[in-house]
């Protein structure tokens, strides 16, 4: 439904700015220009004004006023709808609400209004409910309550507090400081490991209760894993602010970092892939996976998890001998995935294995080779950037890995790195890479 009105309401739109003046278009456009607010947010740094804050003060101020109004007037009014729509419009003023958002915030708006009629409905059948356990428990059905609200409420604050702490280690990840290559690699570093870690506790887990076709331990490694895509999806939504911290001359430093994201986010996606198709296969009693499969993905996996580590040191050491010998390793692995392609050919022959087992195991295999084909290309971008620039002017490796070990020193004594400016030739202040954020073609065996 949220689709249909904001598809509609932006035909109007288009048909009303093709019929209005143009100097009329450009100064509506004017009043939306953000441009000298960022650059002026951009120069102060950490004394610029904080404009969410800012923003929520003055609507909650206004929404007061408003509900104040109208309660004087004894209007019937709801609180809640009167806050939402007023941070709604201010949204649309201060140019929030885009297309980009829109159909989400008018999902919104009919969820609140929806809200009410089954609030109230909800309502009405959970007193109806407490009500008749404490009229006909008496004291024993109170107390069992308080307690059951205790625990809710305990469970309630203790997730939260969970994920308030994760939300600000998340913003936290990149330094309010202006970020040099160095820091960029240090903080895709961070990232690396965390993820990858993760990536492949739960995969090993998949593959293991996989073959025990244990369906409450794959539901609990899905439950455990959504967080983690979670807070991928939201370091991926919110990677370029970094380039807001990136000095002109090092935009290459940002275009790493948000590519690196960008490619932890793919990978993820492989790994949810493989954790709900085994959630799945078992869940529907489909024949389970021979133990020769089993070990087959475990073997691939290994290999996979190697490259993890590799990875993660080529970055830390800013090593070009080990990115050459990752290459290499994928080609091995590609070769192996090809021979258990062959021996899976032949189970299916020998009616060995059924459809629904060749479909989840050869999905297996191509997720598993996309993950490897990824940390590739993280090498490869990681080559490029920095191993080999191909640009002139860029920082030398041998001063970023300086730096990065100055960085260490001081974060044990807790003293503040001065970034090394050492360079092949003076860096051009304005002028970016000519490289492009655009993905590769697909991922296919050996490209």
């Amino acid at each position: 439904m949220s689709r249909s009105l904001v598809r509609n309401f932006s035909t109007v739109a288009v048909k009303v700015q093709d019929t209005i003046p143009e100097t009329w278009s450009a100064r509506i456009r004017k009043q939306f220009d953000e441009t000298p607010f960022t650059r002026k947010q951009v120069h102060l740094g950490k004394d610029a004004p904080a404009f969410d804050m800012l923003r929520a003060s003055v609507t909650l101020v206004i929404a007061s006023v408003l509900i104040a109004i109208g309660t004087s007037l004894k209007l019937p009014l709801s609180t809640t709808y009167v806050t939402f729509m007023v941070f709604m419009g201010t949204s649309l003023a201060d140019g929030a609400w885009g297309r980009e958002s829109a159909v989400y915030r008018v999902t919104g708006v009919l969820s609140v209004i929806g809200g009410w009629f089954f609030t109230a409905l909800s309502a009405f059948m959970v007193a109806f409910v407490v009500a008749g356990i404490f009229y006909y428990g008496g004291m024993p059905a109170i107390i069992i309550m308080i307690l059951i609200a205790c625990v809710l409420v305990y469970r309630t604050h203790r997730i939260h507090k969970k994920s308030l702490e994760d939300q600000i280690a998340l913003e936290k990840s990149v330094d309010e400081e202006a970020l040099t290559k160095s820091k960029v690699i240090d903080l895709c570093v961070t990232q690396l490991k965390s993820f990858f870690k993760q990536y492949g506790k739960v995969v090993d887990q998949s593959f293991h209760e996989l073959g025990n076709e244990n369906l409450g331990k794959l539901s609990e490694t899905y439950v455990k894993y959504r967080p983690i895509m979670a807070k991928i999806n939201s370091l991926k939504n919110n990677s370029s602010n970094a380039l807001d911290r990136v000095p002109e001359h090092e935009l290459e430093a940002g275009h790493l970092y948000i590519l690196v994201v960008d490619y932890l986010q793919e990978m993820a996606q492989e790994v949810m892939s493989i954790i709900k198709a085994d959630r799945h296969h078992v869940d529907n009693n489909h024949k389970p996976l021979l133990p020769e499969q089993i070990e087959e993905l475990e073997s691939l996996h290994e290999m996979v998890k190697m490259t993890y580590e590799h990875t993660i040191q080529v970055f830390q050491d800013i090593d070009g001998q080990l990115a050459e010998q990752i290459t290499e390793n994928v080609a091995e692995f590609l070769k192996l995935t090809r021979a258990i392609r062959k021996n899976q050919i032949k189970r299916i022959k020998k009616h060995n294995v059924g459809t629904r087992n060749s479909i989840l195991f050869f999905n297996h295999l191509g997720e598993l080779r996309n993950l490897m084909l990824f940390c590739q290309r993280i090498i490869k971008v990681f080559d490029e950037f920095i191993l080999n620039p191909s640009e002139e002017g860029e920082v030398v490796p041998s001063v970023i890995k300086r730096e990065l070990k100055q960085m260490k020193r001081d974060a044990k004594t807790g003293q503040v790195t001065v970034p090394l400016m050492e360079t092949k030739n003076e860096p051009p202040t304005g002028e970016s890479s000519g490289q492009t954020g655009k993905k590769e073609g697909p991922l296919v065996d050996g490209k």
